[in-house]
Parts: C-alpha cells; structure tokens; sequence
C-alpha cells in the first residue's frame, strides 16, 4: 500500500480525538454523525493494525476488521462482544432493509467507551511489537 500503517493510525486517533470533543463542546454535531465518526476512527486504527502486521484488509466494518486482527492480538471474547455491539446501529452489506437508528446519548457514551478502549488496546499492541 501507498500509505503506512501509521498513517492509517494517527488518522484514527485524530477522528476519536475530533469524536471526543462533542463531550467537552456540547451538542455541535448530531448522534448520527458522532456514531459515523466514532466507527470511522476504529475502522483507521485497526487498518492501521493490520498493515503494521503486513496484513491487507478486507473487511468493511468494524466488527470484520476485529475478526481479521484476531491472529495477532490477544483480545477477551468479552470484549468481542463488545465491538460486536456496534451491529445494532449500522448493518453494512445487507439485503435486509436498513432498520438501523442512531444511538441516543447513552447509547453513544457506550460507543465512544468502544473506540476508546480499541485505541487502548491498539496502542498497546503497536508499542509491544515496534521493538
């Protein structure tokens, strides 16, 4: 690929640091478009975690770019679990019709809980492995 892994990181980290400011600055944007900046941000971070093990990714969400990082991270099905959460909002590639709704505040405060735990746990694996 044109661009590195770390490019792909640093644009993740800058869409959750932009995500997070809605918390500080108030309602500036609406849930839909927090909740697509939020999945933009996990999307970059683990594009970025696949290419820094030299694995092209595949997948269009979130919860397949997960699945792709499995081999290479030791994540908790818990957590998983977790990410696997983000379905009930967004159903990408589907022949149903989209009954997808944007998540209200607390809905989005466990979204944003989510991507930052993904950034944690990305930031975590880069650093062991950058040795």
């Amino acid at each position: 690929m044109e661009k590195d892994w770390k490019f792909y990181y640093n644009e993740g980290v800058q869409y959750l640091k932009t995500a997070n400011g809605w918390h500080a600055k108030g309602k500036k944007f609406n849930n839909e478009l927090k909740f697509n900046m939020l999945s933009i941000s996990m999307e970059r971070m683990l594009v970025g975690l696949l290419l820094f093990n030299d694995e092209m990714p595949y997948s269009e969400t979130v919860n397949g770019l997960v699945r792709e990082a499995m081999p290479f991270v030791n994540w908790s099905d818990e957590f998983v679990k977790e990410v696997k959460k983000l379905n009930k909002y967004m159903f990408l590639c589907s022949l149903d019709p989209d009954s997808s709704k944007a998540p209200n505040d607390a809905e989005l405060e466990e979204v944003y809980g989510i991507a930052q735990q993904l950034k944690e746990k990305i930031t975590a694996e880069l650093e062991a492995n950058l040795v």
